[in-house]
């Protein structure tokens, strides 16, 4: 009869973090995205020309009125759950506007009218 070991996990040490910023999470999101930027072509020469965000980032905004590098446009990518979301809050907000007998939406993306 074989017998299951067991691994005795030993307990997490415990590190001291310190505060490395002062704001709101909305803010440091913008800050971050700000440093890693701007740092990126002096020290890595590297030029980022996308940012991938979620669809209410303030950051992408920042960065793209900041002209982080001269001469290079930032475009921005999003999630396909991100886009999703939104369709799906913009639909809910359609059926509520036309009422929900008048509106059939398949799951394909694809919409047909009812008949009255």
């Amino acid at each position: 009869m074989h017998s299951l070991k067991t691994k005795q996990l030993s307990k997490p040490k415990h590190e001291e973090c310190m505060k490395n910023y002062e704001g709101t999470s909305g803010s440091m999101e913008v800050a971050s995205a700000m440093s890693i930027f701007h740092r990126s072509e002096k020290e890595r020469s590297v030029r980022y020309s996308q940012f991938l965000g979620d669809g209410d980032s303030k950051a992408y905004k920042t960065l793209s009125d900041s002209m982080a590098y001269e001469n290079v446009p930032i475009t921005k990518l999003e999630s396909v759950g991100d886009v999703q979301k939104r369709m799906g809050i913009r639909l809910k907000q359609i059926e509520t506007a036309i009422g929900k007998n008048c509106l059939i939406v398949r799951l394909s993306g694809v919409g047909s009218p009812m008949p009255h």
